[in-house]
């Protein structure tokens, strides 16, 4: 059970940290490098890194929120249900739909990001906060 709780942390803070740092890092930096006052061929370069950089942050978002479900549905099954285990399933939910979205329209957009590190927020509180299980 605690080797499960372990994977599910890791795989939260990957996906947390993925998306804190591309918006806090990647994001500016590109736009720096490529500002929008530079030529068009400029600013097509910056779109394009940073749509190569979005394109394989979804298959970390994609499989750290499958481990995610997996872990937590398998925690469900083997023991003790954790505490708020639809309301987190739902959350996951949401922030796999949102990845999706975000992944098919290839647009990540500030709104669609702060509500999955929100979500992920919310997560790792109540990870931080659960007793030894």
């Amino acid at each position: 059970m605690l080797a499960l709780r372990y994977v599910y942390v890791l795989a939260l803070v990957l996906w947390l940290g993925g998306m804190v740092a591309l918006a806090t890092l990647v994001a500016p930096a590109t736009n720096q490098v490529f500002p929008a006052s530079a030529s068009a061929e400029s600013r097509g370069a910056g779109d394009e890194l940073l749509s190569v950089v979005l394109s394989r942050f979804e298959y970390l978002a994609y499989t750290a929120g499958a481990v995610l479900f997996l872990s937590l549905a398998v925690m469900a099954i083997l023991g003790p249900r954790p505490p708020a285990f639809a309301a987190r399933m739902a959350i996951i939910t949401l922030m796999l739909a949102v990845s999706v979205y975000s992944g098919i329209t290839l647009v990540w957009p500030a709104r669609l990001m702060t509500i999955n590190i929100v979500a992920a927020l919310v997560l790792l509180y109540w990870e931080a906060r659960e007793p030894d299980r």
